[in-house]
């Protein structure tokens, strides 16, 4: 919360795990399976869904949701939009991806933006239905990058992987380590990362 507390950044775009951490924050249904998904990567699930909805609560203004999701059966990718006016989704797949809608805003905001910050896909990129979000948000991002001159910071190595094929890639800065890549980038500190700190001393 620190690019939103010192208003470092004017739009957070969610997708993948914390997306559906802040739709379920939001009290938005989502399916059985994409609650499971969220349980399994959180080392405390009830605190991870409450510090959602706190940031909701104070940056709402600055926080985009996905409208609609992606889910995959088989190879088949299927689109859900989440207007369901407080219906539970009739699907008991896990919400695998942002749906078309949300790509087609999130493109949008990053066309106009100056800087740009990506630390994790926003869907199961490994699975090629469930890849699409993932590749235009990134497509998109080296094209800002490219024609608008657009600083673009990749962290992470699932996002540095799901670049495979993407063009224009040379003209995005990439980091391996995730977490210590929004570390450096929110506090500017970086006493605490033994790594950088060895390198600093060669």
């Amino acid at each position: 919360d620190a690019f939103l507390r010192d208003k470092r950044a004017n739009k957070v775009l969610t997708g993948g795990l914390v997306g559906m951490a802040m739709l379920i924050a939001d009290n938005v249904p989502v399916s059985d399976a994409t609650i499971m998904n969220v349980r399994r990567a959180s080392s405390d699930y009830d605190a991870a869904i409450l510090r959602s909805r706190a940031l909701l609560n104070e940056y709402r203004a600055h926080i985009e949701l996905p409208s609609d999701i992606a889910y995959a059966t088989g190879a088949q990718r299927h689109n859900l939009s989440l207007a369901t006016d407080g219906k539970i989704p009739m699907i008991s797949e896990e919400f695998g991806d942002i749906g078309i809608e949300t790509i087609g805003r999130y493109v949008d905001d990053i066309c106009q933006a100056k800087t740009i910050i990506i630390n994790g896909p926003v869907g199961r990129y490994e699975s090629l239905p469930m890849a699409l979000g993932t590749q235009q948000i990134l497509q998109y991002s080296a094209y800002a990058a490219t024609e608008n001159r657009a600083l673009v910071l990749i962290g992470g190595g699932d996002t540095s992987a799901a670049l495979d094929g993407i063009i224009g890639v040379g003209n995005i800065m990439q980091c391996s380590a995730g977490k210590a890549f929004l570390e450096v980038l929110s506090s500017g500190h970086v006493k605490d990362l033994p790594g950088i700190m060895a390198l600093a001393r060669v």
